[in-house]
């Protein structure tokens, strides 16, 4: 069985400002700082983030008016999570140019992460993003996601793991199945447990991107209240498909935006869920239950509203940067044609045919030796052709590749958005359960 469901994000804008100088010297500094510029561009492409802020942040100390620069440092702020910076480098980069989509885009952004959901809306209004706009509008006198209740850890066990893990949720007081997976944002919830859960939709509806680049439309809504294992958590946003997403016999899909509001940990060999609570902003007391002793851990990136990504190699080649997507059953990665050529990774002649959220797409089997930050798997079977083909390079810089839940499987695996780390300890005898 094959999943992929909607690949959402924002398309960054590679932008190289000139300003005009009135002198030789001016002009020969002003060239200086362009091919700094362009360097920067370049190196942000290439998704080597921090060697591309470094020359950012000279171009806009050498010349604090800089509309690339500080879009540039935005940009990568953004993608560390590190808001507040992020904040004053999109507001500088927003009085330099008021006119342009990329930094309004990117405050909506900084502030839907902090649940500002009702400042963020007219940004995402000002950019077309109607249908989001009308969602965060919705909380005009509601906070999101309020965890009223519960300790300060709560375990989900997994009702099955393979093909993909599916734990049990009660939303506005009914029970259903939901299916975890990072590649998608938030609570989604299908046509009829949704009519079951008495979720209103709102009015505007958005088109997602699935797995091959099919396009399947969906509607907002909010949830009262969601019990995730011991916790209460009041006024959830959701996603309304039009219809069921790929193959499962399930109720909803818990998205990266839900998960990412704890410290959680995906228990693959143990089939459990893990949530912790993060202390508060004043509070310099730790999360109690650490990961485990030697867990090999990764800097991890977030891009827009839960795209997930870190460093990885496959077949020896790389490091590229892999979308950590785990809602991908019957394989563990897919990659763009060129990673393919490079890695000299052998196709399969005949198809498969997969079921996304859009459709029917044909993929074809592969197998691959990967790694993820230091943790490594040999022989892992992948899918190819999942991937929309014009991904590669949609975000502004090169996505190596998509590495997902056969991958994982022997994994303990946890996510802090905090420290933006990802850590993973194998278990050894999880792999025959593949």
């Amino acid at each position: 069985m094959y999943y992929l469901k909607p690949l959402a994000c924002i398309i960054f804008m590679l932008i190289v400002a000139g300003i005009l100088a009135v002198s030789l010297p001016g002009v020969a500094i002003q060239s200086a700082g362009d091919q700094d510029l362009k360097r920067a561009d370049e190196l942000f492409r290439r998704g080597q983030f921090n060697e591309a802020a470094q020359l950012y942040a000279q171009v806009a100390k050498k010349n604090p008016d800089s509309y690339g620069a500080a879009i540039g440092l935005g940009r990568i702020f953004v993608l560390r999570n590190s808001l507040d910076n992020a904040e004053t480098w999109v507001k500088k980069a927003m009085a330099l140019k008021p006119g342009e989509k990329e930094p309004k885009a990117l405050m909506g952004e900084i502030l839907y992460r902090q649940d500002k959901y009702f400042q963020a809306a007219p940004y995402f209004e000002a950019i077309g993003q109607d249908a989001k706009a009308e969602k965060l509008s919705a909380f005009k006198d509601k906070a999101p996601f309020l965890i009223e209740r519960g300790p300060e850890v709560t375990t989900l066990p997994f009702i099955q793991t393979d093909p993909l893990p599916i734990i049990e949720l009660t939303v506005n007081g009914q029970k259903g199945m939901f299916l975890i997976d990072t590649g998608a944002w938030e609570l989604h919830i299908m046509p009829a447990f949704a009519e079951k859960c008495r979720i209103k939709p709102l009015t505007q509806k958005q088109v997602g991107i699935f797995a091959g680049g099919r396009q399947a439309a969906s509607g907002n809504g909010v949830a009262d209240t969601v019990f995730l294992g011991d916790f209460s958590v009041r006024n959830v946003p959701v996603v309304l498909p039009e219809a069921p997403q790929g193959p499962f016999s399930i109720d909803g899909i818990v998205g990266t935006v839900v998960l990412y509001h704890f410290k959680f940990t995906l228990d693959y060999p143990a089939g459990k869920l893990i949530l912790r609570r993060f202390p508060p902003a004043i509070s310099k007391k730790p999360i109690t239950e650490p990961e485990p002793e030697g867990a090999a851990r990764t800097r991890f990136w977030l891009l827009g509203d839960h795209l997930i990504f870190a460093r990885g190699t496959v077949n020896g080649i790389g490091p590229y940067l892999f979308l950590v997507d785990t809602g991908m059953a019957g394989g563990g990665f897919d990659c763009p044609k060129s990673v393919i050529d490079e890695a000299r990774i052998e196709l399969s002649r005949e198809g498969l045919q997969g079921m996304g959220g859009g459709g029917a797409i044909t993929v074809y089997p592969i197998t691959v030796n990967l790694t993820l930050g230091a943790a490594r798997r040999d022989n892992v079977r992948g899918l190819y052709g999942a991937i929309p083909p014009d991904f590669e390079y949609r975000n502004g810089f090169r996505m190596g590749g998509l590495i997902s839940h056969g991958f994982f499987r022997p994994f303990v695996v946890t996510f802090d958005f905090k420290t933006m780390t990802l850590a993973m300890k194998q278990d050894s005898s999880a792999d025959s359960l593949e």
